[in-house]
């Protein structure tokens, strides 16, 4: 089941079977490289959704939002795997932090093609799969891998990938290469 990045969509996904759940990731996701076209291909300069609005109004996608129920596997710092308990497809979510709004977009993970609650709604109205991931944020629930599920901040992911760095540095002692 591999397929293409959705922040890199010239990039194929890979397998990673050394967890106990197998699981598919970008590698120039992970690694960090970004070129400037591609920075802007991240959802940060969307309209921010109403999570707020949803939850009031009780509608049908704050309703329908289940994170305990659902599934909900990261594939990135921003993208979620969501699979509703009443769902027939999965979908890509992609949420992030821009200036204290949260900002993303829904697509279906085999086709690729925007959800059809983000389609035919106001661009400000998240749809289940994102309220699934907001509530899951909030409440903190643990996705398939049994992280706590959050939503960063896109200023902040530079920091916390040099951080990543320097704790496998300090984790194996500095150790480089053949010093053994």
């Amino acid at each position: 089941m591999t397929g293409n990045c959705p922040v890199h969509p010239s990039v194929t996904l890979v397998e990673d079977t050394s967890y106990d759940v197998p699981r598919e990731y970008c590698p120039q996701c992970e690694s960090g490289e970004r070129r400037d076209s591609e920075r802007q291909s991240v959802p940060s300069g969307t309209v921010p959704l109403d999570f707020k609005g949803q939850r009031d109004a009780d509608s049908a996608s704050w309703e329908r939002a289940d994170p305990k129920a659902a599934l909900i596997e990261r594939r990135a710092w921003n993208t979620w795997l969501v699979t509703l308990p009443d769902g027939d497809d999965a979908h890509l979510v992609t949420l992030q932090r821009d200036h204290g709004a949260v900002v993303g977009e829904c697509v279906l993970a085999e086709s690729g093609d925007q959800c059809p609650a983000r389609k035919y709604n106001d661009a400000s109205e998240p749809c289940a799969h994102q309220c699934t991931v907001r509530k899951a944020a909030f409440g903190g629930i643990e996705d398939l891998y049994g992280d706590v599920v959050e939503i960063f901040s896109a200023e902040e992911v530079g920091t916390a990938r040099a951080d990543y760095h320097i704790e496998s540095a300090m984790a194996d002692g500095g150790r480089r290469g053949g010093d053994r």
